[in-house]
């Protein structure tokens, strides 16, 4: 293997096994199944998602299913939250249909 190919693979392995607060700021999907056919989305950002999660299961009486989450921050959020503004339904929250 090629020192290049050497170098990065030993770059992948270390984000990998990375902390998530080293790997910067996630926008993470979260949804809640409110009662049977109605479901919520959460769009929200962390730098830890699945500890977010967590988190807000918590406080939460209904189950959370963390479906996703890529790397963005404030920007991509934002830019999500006006897409979906029309489903908003209180906060980061927004009704989840299976067309999303």
């Amino acid at each position: 293997m090629s020192e290049r190919k050497e170098d990065l693979a030993k770059w992948n392995e270390e984000w990998v096994s990375a902390p998530p607060h080293l790997k910067g700021v996630y926008v993470y999907f979260v949804v809640c199944e409110i009662s049977p056919g109605v479901r919520h989305l959460k769009i929200g950002r962390s730098i830890d998602p699945e500890s977010r999660l967590s988190g807000m299961q918590t406080g939460n009486p209904a189950p959370l299913k963390l479906l996703g989450y890529v790397r963005g921050g404030a920007a991509l959020e934002k830019s999500l939250h006006r897409l979906f503004g029309p489903l908003r339904q209180g906060g980061e929250w927004f009704i989840y249909t299976d067309d999303m």
